[in-house]
């Protein structure tokens, strides 16, 4: 192994999510897990995720925090046309910018709303009063005098999106391509074990620090599953080196180690007519002649129904 992959450092990404309706309980918060997964998508490190409440001055101290120690910010919730929608206040304050009612930005909300119905007095136009230096990005493909273009608000390095999980969502696509590193590709393989994770935990710890800075290592007990009791998980920015890792860790639990597939219905059909070709198999024949039964009827009949009875 060479020390030289220690060099690899992905660019990294902080969350903030606001809004009092997270921290009291009342709406669950999803975005954040969406983030959790599509940050190695897009080749960066998620470093920490805040919640913090519907404050300007509790925003503009993380947003400080934050644009000052990662690469990227995202912020999620706290944009609307209420009085506790404060993001845009909050970035402003972190900034030390003014908000001003962005022309290009009200020009997208008369689009997409009745013209005449929007007043300067219009609470829709909070919409539209944003920093002073924000930069507004839109979904590929669509120009800007598009009536289904709605912009995020980037600023600096802080990417300020709404808070509902849709919206949410359609903001990480638009903003995918101002952080997306091609070049970062993160690597991950998972081993199953029956064993309980304290059997394993000194050659775990061992193997963890083998490969400390080039693999990370991570051990998850599951409780409630029939078929593993621990799941060892493997991440790592360069696939032969966790090639190694995990086979070394596949030696040293071989008697533990269970072939389980976390997603079995991704590929179903495949399984399926694989145990169908295991002639050894009495389960795989028994398959083989329901599915050749059920091809027979579907080749007789345009429309076929199934049923079954439990006795």
């Amino acid at each position: 192994m060479s020390c030289a992959l220690k060099m690899i450092s992905p660019k990294s990404l902080g969350l903030i999510v606001i809004g009092d309706e997270i921290l009291n309980g009342k709406a669950k918060d999803s975005n954040s897990r969406q983030v959790c997964l599509t940050a190695p998508l897009f080749g960066v490190r998620l470093r920490k995720i805040s919640v913090i409440p519907d404050d300007s001055d509790a925003i503009a101290e993380e947003v400080r925090n934050y644009m000052n120690r990662y690469d990227y910010v995202i912020t999620s919730g706290g944009i609307g046309s209420t009085h506790d929608d404060v993001t845009y206040e909050g970035v402003a304050k972190a900034l030390n910018e003014k908000i001003i009612i962005h022309p290009k930005f009200l020009q997208t909300l008369k689009r997409l709303s009745e013209p005449n119905m929007i007043s300067s007095s219009d609470p829709i136009t909070k919409l539209a009063k944003i920093p002073e230096s924000s930069e507004l990005l839109y979904a590929t493909g669509i120009q800007m005098d598009s009536d289904s273009s709605y912009p995020i608000g980037k600023v600096k390095n802080i990417f300020i999106l709404p808070g509902v999980p849709c919206l949410f969502n359609m903001g990480l696509e638009i903003i995918k391509d101002h952080i997306r590193d091609p070049n970062v590709i993160f690597f991950h393989h998972s081993l199953y074990l029956t064993t309980m994770e304290t059997e394993i935990a000194k050659d775990l710890s061992q193997l963890a620090e083998k490969y400390q800075g080039l693999v990370s290592i991570g051990s998850y007990p599951a409780f409630h599953n029939n078929y593993y009791r621990v799941r060892i998980a493997f991440d790592s920015l360069e696939e032969n080196t966790l090639k190694l890792a995990y086979e070394e860790a596949e030696r040293l639990f071989k008697d533990y180690i269970i072939r389980y597939n976390p997603y079995p219905i991704n590929k179903a059909d495949e399984e399926v007519y694989k145990l169908c070709k295991q002639a050894e198999s009495n389960l795989g024949k028994r398959v083989a002649k329901s599915l050749q039964f059920i091809e027979e009827v579907l080749n007789k009949y345009r429309l076929a129904g199934f049923n079954y009875l439990i006795e």
